[in-house]
């Protein structure tokens, strides 16, 4: 079977990156990460990945002059990578138009909620907890979409749910998503991966 080539866009802590990199070396996805973008070289994805041996390229948003020269740089880096697949994995940076008319048939995002609730600008991270027990929710969950140009729009993949804990915090609603999001992410990628490939 051959392996199907990943790129992985990350800004944070890199635990979605670890979750399927960890997936493809205990062989549950028949892949391998080709490299993992992020858009400033200090994120600790980075360094996670480099100590894994993962290529790491930078897309520096902070020295690009427009969202437009950014959206260029982007899509040269990913064209020269020549994945199969781009997963946004806490990946915080809009992705411009070049990028989604190049790969809108490759570009997937995870998102710590049930879209279209808590979805759009401004909802990521801690704020969507935040808004979920702030609306003393009964559930909340993941969602795995394409990527449209609008955020958190595209058309959904998969998603699973989990119930709110009334007497939690956002901090731990937190850690109890991002547990799930791990298995789930890995569960949909080896379930489409291998599908692809057979």
């Amino acid at each position: 079977m051959s392996k199907f080539s990943l790129v992985v866009l990350a800004s944070g802590q890199g635990t979605n990156f670890m979750a399927i990199q960890e997936a493809i070396e205990q062989g549950k996805i028949p892949a391998q990460i080709k490299a993992l973008v992020v858009s400033r070289p200090s994120v600790a994805a980075a360094e996670k990945a480099e100590q894994l041996g993962v290529p790491v390229v930078c897309v520096d948003r902070v020295s690009e002059a427009s969202k437009a020269e950014w959206d260029q740089k982007l899509l040269l880096a990913l064209k020269s990578l020549e994945p199969d697949l781009i997963v946004l994995a806490g990946f915080l940076r809009k992705i411009g138009p070049l990028v989604i008319k190049e790969f809108s048939e490759k570009l997937i995002n995870t998102h710590p909620s049930l879209l279209p609730a808590f979805g759009g600008e401004g909802m990521y991270g801690r704020k969507i907890h935040e808004a979920v027990m702030a609306s003393k929710e009964k559930v909340t969950g993941i969602t795995i979409h394409r990527v449209v140009s609008d955020y958190d729009s595209g058309p959904i993949i998969a998603q699973v749910a989990l119930s709110v804990n009334p007497d939690g915090t956002p901090e731990t609603l937190e850690d109890e998503v991002k547990s799930l999001e791990h298995e789930f992410l890995v569960n949909v990628l080896e379930k489409s991966i291998k599908a692809k490939l057979t």
